[in-house]
């Protein structure tokens, strides 16, 4: 009968725990005691600016008024490499996206950020421990004695002010903000390769149009050398074309080592050691891809950083809930159970069965202004945050705008400079006819000569910057146009 009314008894106390627990939890699902700081609006337009607004020829767009700009890191980007048409590019970015060391780096810090994350939620459950024990003890001048237990103990705090709660937005933030992070180094990674690689292949067909100029000018210094032998010129002719070829052969040999330098890159973007890395000239340069005729700005939404700086607002967002919230006391319930006996055989008799349960509540009664400061502190960092936040969006339109207008007003100058370069090329071959008919000097063809060389360089260089300003906006536009 004992024995019942023990077990009866401890289904009660139980009952009861259980009943608060619901009671607890039921009241904390509808109870806020901090509201969210007002999060900031950053007002971008409809549309971004037209290559027609920079004198091409394409029709006329609308703008829709102004809208709230809201992260959309999660829409896809695309895989906008392939949008250049190169095999080996499209292969290289596969092995940067498996192998590249900043990318791993960032993965791991979003796993330990989504680590963070479900400690944090961990705080939502009980917590229950097992113990077991046997001590022998001895005091004054009577006997020694044994005693043995075996139990279990649990304890829960109850997120009764919303505590848990607001650590778990942080974390929740945080791991968001951790992701996106991840997502921009993969895309600024992705975007640096692109550049790397197209700088790399227009380098190689500079070196071979730098290599046909080679051959045309040891023709010309040739043809000054036999000349001189027939003495029709004198020597100072001889040497100036000697200058001329020699320094044309210095830029090609520069020429090359930036090229190996740019591999170099690349095999260090993708993991690889450079020794045991190797690239294929293509045949063709790399299709270079048209501006749409409209690019909505919530593409811009897209970007990886805006997405951190808006997640990293919402964190110090959440902080401010925490350090708010440091006002109320930790409320906790505890309990354990078990058994406690002097003899190992009557541990589990009915009279040894011990237990305790019952609520624990703690309050800093004085701290000196320090909650005060730490909630000062924290609505500081919101501040830091939002207009850290503010700052990226404006930067990121400056980032678009500035693309389109390079790559717009670029096209152009291109078309200028080609027309420059054959002008210059019809220059110096008449005056090499003329120089050869002797009607004038080997001067008038170095300078030609130059011209020429110079004009070439030039086209190499802004064709170079076409394609590094097409893969800057495309970054800029957190992935590709469409």
């Amino acid at each position: 009968m004992h024995q019942k009314n023990h077990v009866r008894f401890k289904q009660l106390s139980f009952n009861a725990l259980g009943s608060l627990v619901v009671i607890l939890s039921g009241t904390l699902s509808g109870c806020q005691l901090v509201k969210p700081e007002p999060t900031p609006h950053v007002n971008i337009g409809a549309n971004f600016s037209q290559p027609s607004q920079y004198g091409l020829d394409i029709k006329k767009w609308q703008t829709d008024g102004w809208k709230i700009a809201l992260p959309s890191d999660h829409l896809p980007k695309g895989e906008w490499w392939q949008i250049f048409q190169d095999e080996q590019l499209n292969k290289l970015v596969t092995q940067l996206n498996q192998e590249n060391a900043s990318i791993a780096q960032y993965e791991a810090q979003y796993r330990q950020a989504t680590a963070l994350l479900s400690e944090a939620k961990a705080g939502t459950r009980p917590t229950v421990t097992g113990n077991t024990s046997a001590t022998r003890s001895k005091s004054g001048e009577a006997s020694a004695t044994t005693s043995y237990g075996l139990g279990v103990n649990a304890s829960w705090e109850p997120d009764f002010w919303g505590k848990v709660h607001q650590n778990i937005l942080v974390n929740q933030n945080k791991a968001q903000a951790s992701e996106a992070e991840l997502n921009s180094i993969r895309l600024s990674m992705q975007a640096q390769l692109a550049t790397t690689y197209l700088q790399w292949v227009v380098q190689g067909f500079q070196l071979q149009s730098q290599q046909e100029s080679l051959n045309n000018l040891k023709k010309s210094l040739q043809l000054t050398q036999n000349q001189y032998k027939a003495g029709i010129v004198a020597s100072t002719t001889v040497d100036q074309a000697q200058s001329q070829y020699q320094s044309a052969q210095a830029s090609y040999t520069d020429m090359q080592l930036s090229q190996v330098k740019l591999q170099h890159a690349i095999a260090t973007l993708i993991g690889q050691p450079q020794d045991q890395f190797q690239l294929t000239m293509p045949k063709t340069l790399p299709s270079l891809p048209q501006i749409p005729v409209e690019l909505p700005s919530s593409i811009l939404e897209r970007r990886p950083d805006v997405a951190v700086a808006e997640r990293n607002m919402a964190a110090a967002n959440a902080q401010v809930g925490v350090a708010k919230l440091a006002i109320f006391p930790d409320f906790s319930l505890g309990g354990s159970l078990g058994y406690k006996s002097s003899k190992l055989s009557d541990l589990f008799n009915a009279p040894n069965f011990i237990w305790s349960v019952g609520p624990t509540l703690a309050a800093t009664l004085f701290d000196g202004g320090l909650r005060h400061a730490q909630t000062k502190q924290a609505l500081a960092a919101y501040d830091a945050s939002a207009a850290s936040y503010k700052q990226t969006v404006l930067s990121a339109i400056q980032e678009v705008e500035d693309n389109i207008a390079s790559q717009a007003l670029l096209s152009k100058e291109v078309n200028e400079q080609k027309q420059g370069l054959q002008a210059a090329t019809r220059a110096e071959n008449t005056t090499m006819n003329q120089y050869k008919a002797g009607m004038v000097g080997y001067l008038n063809v170095l300078t030609a000569q130059n011209t020429r060389l110079s004009a070439q360089n030039s086209v190499w260089s802004l064709m170079s910057k076409q394609y590094q300003t097409t893969v800057s906006l495309i970054s800029s536009m957190g992935g590709s146009f469409e």
